[in-house]
């Protein structure tokens, strides 16, 4: 299993490192976060990321042709992602898991190719101003991004010094 799947392996294993599982959701979905704003910049799309209490993020076209999309984690299914079409582009609103009916995919790139090729086939010419980015408190909040930040920077030096011998 990949880095990106091991912390739902021990979500399930119930493992004696208690709520670490928690520290891999929480960075997959500053992941997806990062990812779901790149396709939102690419394809010109506003965004709103939900916080840690949903794992959500939507997608809209509120400003043009009304095209909603929001993704969400559901805890209930193993984390796994599912899709909803609400006109709501909030996605801390949406409170019903029921809503999000279209299951898009286990993982992470599961979930970012089904995103991508919804945006490509649903294609946005902005008529006037600039998109709307929200990435919400599970995102702007991230102080455990600073701590990422660091070990990948100090891993990255440690690789440099090991590649130099």
């Amino acid at each position: 299993m990949n880095k990106k799947e091991n912390w739902r392996e021990k979500r399930v294993r119930r493992v004696r490192d208690g709520l670490d599982w928690r520290v891999g959701l929480y960075k997959e979905f500053i992941e997806f976060i990062d990812e779901v704003y790149e396709l939102s910049n690419i394809y010109d799309w506003d965004i709103w990321g939900g916080g840690t209490d949903n794992y959500a993020v939507t997608l809209t076209q509120a400003k043009r042709n009304g095209k909603f999309i929001s993704i969400k984690m559901i805890p209930s299914k193993n984390y796994s992602y599912y899709a909803s079409f609400v006109d709501e582009w909030n996605p801390n609103r949406i409170k019903n898991d029921s809503i999000y009916e279209e299951f898009i995919g286990d993982t992470l790139d599961e979930a970012l190719k089904y995103i991508h090729k919804f945006l490509n086939e649903n294609e946005y010419q902005r008529e006037y101003g600039s998109p709307t980015k929200i990435l919400g408190n599970g995102y702007d909040k991230c102080f455990m991004r600073i701590r990422w930040a660091k070990d990948e920077f100090a891993n990255k030096i440690i690789e440099d010094e090991f590649s130099n011998i």
